[in-house]
């Protein structure tokens, strides 16, 4: 094992030590679904067909990086299941989000919450994966693309505002999607440097003023 996967290899054992120890605090699905994460690590295996769920939770409790799931997810189970597993991941948080990783509750551990609240935080951090759908969007076929681009529409309107800003750059040739995310981010001025930079990059949209 190379030295750089032994230091991975031990920080997702710690990431699933600190699961098991929050398990206690999070709501009982919640909880339900953190230890079938951990469980899912643990047995160094993936099963035929992909529990999307499980999944999400693996990459949001750091049991996995999102940059390498995403590829997996691509390859096991396709663009449209993808496109559904990151926004599923942008509706969950873990509660170090939540207390800003204060070091004295790290005794507590690691607990999921169902909440959009830090949504801005991770399309920033997945901002490679959602470069990766794009890309792969951009040559699927016909059928794919409308299958995704459905998905996507159904997710848009409610969706928080980076995330509707991840959307519209993940599908460019959609202007109105791009305007009203430009709209959306300028009225709540919340989010960081990266969700502005998919905005101005989507479609040649220019609202470099804007702090979404």
């Amino acid at each position: 094992m190379t030295r750089a996967r032994h230091d991975a290899f031990r920080g997702w054992e710690y990431a699933a030590h600190q699961v098991e120890k929050g398990v206690r605090h999070a709501a009982p699905s919640m909880a339900a679904l953190g230890l079938r994460a951990v469980a899912l690590y643990r047995s160094g295996e993936r099963p035929d067909v992909l529990d999307l769920d499980v999944e999400v939770s693996m990459a949001e409790l750091q049991l996995q990086a999102t940059w390498d799931a995403v590829p997996f997810w691509l390859a096991a189970e396709g663009v449209i299941w993808t496109l559904r597993a990151m926004l599923r991941l942008h509706e969950l948080a873990h509660n170090q989000h939540e207390i800003h990783y204060d070091p004295r509750l790290e005794r507590s551990g690691t607990w999921l919450i169902e909440t959009t609240a830090h949504a801005s935080f991770q399309v920033a951090e997945c901002e490679s994966s959602w470069r990766l759908l794009r890309g792969v969007l951009a040559v699927a076929d016909g059928a794919d693309h409308r299958a995704a681009r459905a998905v996507a529409e159904a997710a848009f309107d409610a969706a928080p505002v980076p995330v509707k800003v991840a959307l519209s750059f993940v599908f460019p040739d959609e202007r109105e999607w791009a305007d009203r995310a430009a709209e959306d981010c300028l009225a709540q001025g919340s989010g960081g440097d990266e969700v502005v930079r998919m905005l101005v990059t989507t479609a040649g949209v220019d609202r470099s003023p804007c702090a979404c």
